[in-house]
């Protein structure tokens, strides 16, 4: 599963979830400026801006608007969605 943490205002942000909205890949997004519960989490991994891409586990991550890293990540996360629906 994918986690995007997003704050409100934020072009990288609303960017990073198109790229992965029109890969057709799901995700969780959690707002930190609605929900600052979670800030103390992202401070621990050492992240100060948004957005954030959790996925895999709590180590793997992409910090930032990285086009590249979130489109082959999304094309990953496709492919693993394909395979779980063709063995159902």
């Amino acid at each position: 599963m994918i986690t995007i943490y997003t704050k409100n205002n934020c072009p990288q942000c609303k960017m990073a979830k198109k790229i992965m909205d029109r890969s057709g890949v799901a995700y969780d997004e959690i707002n930190i400026d609605t929900n600052p519960e979670h800030i103390p989490f992202l401070k621990e991994k050492g992240i100060g801006s948004a957005p954030v891409i959790f996925y895999g586990n709590d180590e793997d991550f992409i910090v930032g608007f990285q086009p590249e890293k979130i489109k082959k990540l999304a094309k990953v996360m496709v492919k693993k969605q394909w395979i779980s629906i063709t063995l159902l």
